[in-house]
């Protein structure tokens, strides 16, 4: 769980940092911003409590991380420098990268709510237990062995025969 975590985090840096983000003015003040709002699930509108939202600034390569979202899907990610900023959204479920930036200008405080769309499961994608499978079950496996063994057994045939015939050395006059 802990090394799905650790990637879940490195992938939506990765994902969040290498999307095109703007720029605030020049000149700006600092005087920070704040992101409130709520995460749901877009198929039922259910809360996602523990879902985190990830805010990464393109310009500086930082990623701000809110709390983890209450019972009723809310968060807040305060302290934000003014800047455009990339979103997603790590659940338990997965991660989810926002589509559209957000730009926050100096002291906004703004509301993003957040409809996460799961992911249909293909059957190709689904982690198998394979602790009961043989060795023999892998079909390269079987493939590999069974060519290794068909030419053990050339040599050994090829080897034999050549012996019944007697000496290949030339005769002697």
């Amino acid at each position: 769980m802990l090394k799905a975590r650790l990637f879940g985090r490195l992938l939506a840096a990765g994902l969040i940092l290498t999307l095109p983000g703007g720029l605030v003015p020049v000149g700006a003040a600092g005087i920070p911003a704040t992101l409130t709002g709520s995460i749901v699930r877009s198929t039922d509108d259910a809360p996602i409590p523990g879902a985190r939202l990830l805010a990464g600034d393109p310009r500086t390569g930082r990623i701000y991380s809110s709390s983890p979202a209450g019972d009723d899907g809310s968060f807040a990610l305060g302290d934000l420098p003014p800047s455009t900023y990339r979103l997603a959204v790590e659940a338990d479920e997965g991660l989810y990268v926002v589509e559209t930036p957000v730009l926050l200008a100096p002291g906004m405080a703004d509301t993003v709510n957040v409809a996460v769309h799961p992911v249909v499961e293909h059957e190709s994608s689904r982690n198998y237990d394979d602790s009961g499978l043989t060795f023999w079950d892998n079909p390269l496996t079987s493939a590999l062995s069974f060519l290794g063994l068909a030419a053990v057994a050339g040599v050994i045939i090829g080897g034999s025969s050549g012996s019944s015939t007697g000496s290949s050395s030339p005769a002697q006059p």
